[in-house]
């Protein structure tokens, strides 16, 4: 339940040593006004809509994103509604848009980034029923793709159901 910090070493094959302590952020620290808690998940948030810059952010359990700027530091970013999550163990990114699925309300709510943060109301981009109980992971190029606790992949497209072709894979 931390964030680390370490920087590539020239030739990309090693990381740098430090001389400062390389947590980034961990449960109690406070980053603006809010008191961090458990880290739920990290995700590199790339440009788009308002987002003129990637960067990383964390997820805590309060619903509040941690967005880190290498040259300012840890800011908080906060997500609306993220009160009436219930039990959120993965986020993910696409185009600048936050994506947080409950398993325990069976959603995945879309938010779309403003000038301040995640402050308008999620989209829901369902159309379908998805049993997202045994969901472990996401992931979004356009499509979604949810992973779940057996291996398997669901894909979706426009918010409706669409088969997915899982890849030849490398024998063991």
């Amino acid at each position: 339940s931390r964030v680390y910090k370490y920087l590539l070493a020239p030739g990309g094959t090693s990381v740098q040593k430090l001389d400062v302590n390389p947590v980034l952020l961990r449960k109690g620290d406070e980053v603006g006004n809010v008191v961090a808690g458990d880290v739920v998940d990290i995700v590199w948030m790339p440009p788009g809509g308002v987002r003129a810059v990637g960067r990383v952010v964390a997820l805590e359990s309060g619903g509040n994103l941690a967005e880190y700027d290498p040259t300012g530091g840890l800011r908080s970013l906060i997500v609306r509604d993220s009160q009436t999550w219930r039990k959120v163990m993965v986020a993910s990114s696409f185009q600048g848009n936050l994506y947080v699925m409950d398993t325990q309300q069976n959603r995945i709510f879309k938010y779309e980034p403003t000038a301040k943060c995640y402050e308008n109301a999620p989209i829901e981009w369902r159309k379908t029923a998805v049993d997202l109980t045994n969901m472990v992971d996401i992931a979004i190029d356009g499509d979604i793709y949810l992973l779940g606790l057996d291996g398997r992949i669901s894909r979706f497209r426009g918010g409706l159901a669409a088969t997915y072709a899982m890849p030849d894979m490398d024998t063991p």
